[in-house]
């Protein structure tokens, strides 16, 4: 950014960087597999993960299996920064793990 007068004296500031965007993140989603299919949700589930643990960023993962009787699986992913989720998120491992 620029800043002065016409014909004044011009004084260039640094960005103001987010002081949120190097604290780590932890993101969670939730899917409802078919009851039948649940040993392939649980493969799936763990499969996601191991690909996580070797990107850049990835502090770590895991998966809450669901209360008797319920359908929903709850996955956790936490990785040190926004900008590694980001580029977890646009990964070709994580698109061809979706």
């Amino acid at each position: 950014m620029t800043c002065g007068d016409a014909g004044g004296p011009t004084t260039t500031h640094a960005p103001i960087e987010d002081p949120t965007a190097r604290l780590p993140v932890t993101v969670c989603f939730t899917r409802r597999p078919d009851p039948a299919h649940a040993v392939q949700m649980t493969a799936w589930i763990r499969a996601g993960l191991t690909m996580a643990e070797g990107f850049p960023g990835f502090l770590g993962g895991g998966w809450v299996r669901p209360r008797h009787g319920a359908d929903e699986r709850h996955m956790l992913c936490r990785f040190d920064s926004s900008a590694t989720l980001a580029a977890w998120e646009a990964s070709a491992e994580r698109q061809w793990w979706l």
